[in-house]
């Protein structure tokens, strides 16, 4: 009998024990889900702030971008485009400078639109596809203006001055057009 008071006693300590254990692990449960929602309530927090710090690039094109490019590209266009010498350079020009020219205007196109907004984003997808697309619409946007422009003011003559000239007076008066148009997107 003694025996049995012993293991009574025993089996009284273990199920203390087990409850002080139940306990424990309870709150320990409740620590882990008060934790839990404050690291939610954190995440949360930090995705916010990414999104107010995130520089703001624009998926779409909008009419807003459309008209800061023709202002843009007759602003850039004014620069030079006017000139008598410049457009007699233009029109006596070898074709090889014409290409270097165009080739200019790639890079100093993309590079304004670049280094204005592009530079700063991580996201690759925006950099490989929306950048291009953004330049190739300011660039034709540009040239059309330039064609426009000389068109209305009848320094391009349609059916008069040879093609030749039209193409290279459009190419190269394009290099400020671009430039303006591209840095007018800027300006948000």
């Amino acid at each position: 009998m003694a025996k049995k008071g012993k293991t009574e006693k025993e089996l009284e300590e273990i199920k203390k024990l087990e409850q002080e254990q139940l306990k424990e692990l309870k709150r320990v449960k409740g620590e882990e889900k008060h934790v839990e929602t404050e690291l939610g309530k954190f995440e949360k927090e930090i995705e916010s702030l990414k999104k107010e710090i995130k520089p703001e690039v624009t998926e779409k094109f909008t009419y807003k971008d459309i008209a800061r490019g023709i202002v843009g590209a007759i602003f850039g266009m004014s620069i030079m485009g006017w000139h008598e010498g410049v457009r007699n350079a233009a029109i006596n020009m070898p074709s090889i400078n014409v290409a270097l020219i165009v080739l200019l205007t790639i890079i100093a196109g993309a590079s304004v639109l670049y280094f204005s907004q592009y530079r700063r984003i991580k996201e690759k997808w925006i950099i490989h596809q929306l950048l291009p697309k953004r330049f190739l619409i300011f660039y034709i946007l540009s040239l059309l203006i330039v064609f426009f422009i000389y068109t209305l003011f009848n320094i391009i003559q349609l059916g008069v001055t040879p093609s030749k000239e039209i193409i290279r007076l459009v190419l190269v008066i394009g290099l400020p057009a671009v430039i303006g148009a591209s840095a007018a997107d800027i300006i948000r």
